[in-house]
C-alpha cells in the first residue's frame, strides 16, 4: 500500500479546462479571437503548465502560459471572463466564445436571432442558455418546419423557459 497522497486539481483548473475544451474561440487581454491553444492534463501540481496560448500580433508572437497554481488563484467574472496570473505572475484576462454558424436564412428568424444576439456579452450560464436556444431553433427548423409555415416563432419566453431548465438540478 502506497503512502503517497493523491493530489486533486483545483476546481478552477477543472472548470477552465472544461470550458476551453468546449470553446470555439478565445481572446487574451481583449485581443483578437484565437482558435488554437494547447492544454495539458492537470495533476494537482501548482507548477504544472496546463494552458499555452500564442497570440500573433504585429509580426510578433506573444506567449501566455498558465499553471495550475495561477488558475487556482483566478476568478471567473460575471461577464464570462476569467482572470488569473500567468506563469510570470502577470494578470491575464481570458474570454471564451461560442462560434455559431449562420447564413442568409438567419434574416427569416428575427425573434429568435434577436434573443441570441442579445446574449453577445454572456456569462457562462448565459452561454449554455444561448447554445440551448440555438439548438431549439435548429430543431424547430429540422423537425417541424414551423418557421417555414410561420405558425409560431420562438420568443423571449422560450429563452426564459430554457434558462429555468438549465438552472434546474
Amino acid at each position: 500500500m502506497s503512502n503517497e497522497k493523491s493530489v486533486q486539481p483545483h476546481a478552477n483548473v477543472v472548470r477552465l479546462l472544461g470550458l476551453l475544451a468546449k470553446a470555439g474561440a478565445l481572446s487574451v487581454e481583449e485581443g483578437p479571437l484565437l482558435s488554437n491553444w494547447k492544454t495539458a492534463p492537470p495533476n494537482g501540481d501548482d507548477l504544472n503548465q496546463v494552458v499555452h496560448i500564442v497570440v500573433h500580433e504585429e509580426g510578433m508572437n506573444i506567449s501566455y502560459c498558465l499553471t495550475e497554481g495561477g488558475i487556482a488563484e483566478g476568478n471567473f467574472g460575471d461577464d464570462g471572463s476569467f482572470t488569473c496570473p500567468d506563469i510570470e505572475g502577470d494578470r491575464t484576462l481570458l474570454r471564451m466564445y461560442w462560434l455559431i454558424p449562420f447564413g442568409p436564412e438567419a434574416a427569416e428568424r428575427p425573434a429568435l436571432d434577436s434573443a441570441i444576439a442579445a446574449l453577445s456579452t454572456e456569462s457562462i450560464s448565459q452561454a449554455n442558455a444561448r447554445a440551448a436556444l440555438v439548438r431549439l431553433r435548429d430543431d424547430i427548423e429540422r423537425h417541424d418546419g414551423l418557421l417555414d409555415r410561420q405558425e409560431r416563432v420562438p420568443t423571449g419566453d422560450d429563452y426564459n423557459i430554457l434558462v429555468e431548465r438549465l438552472r434546474a438540478p
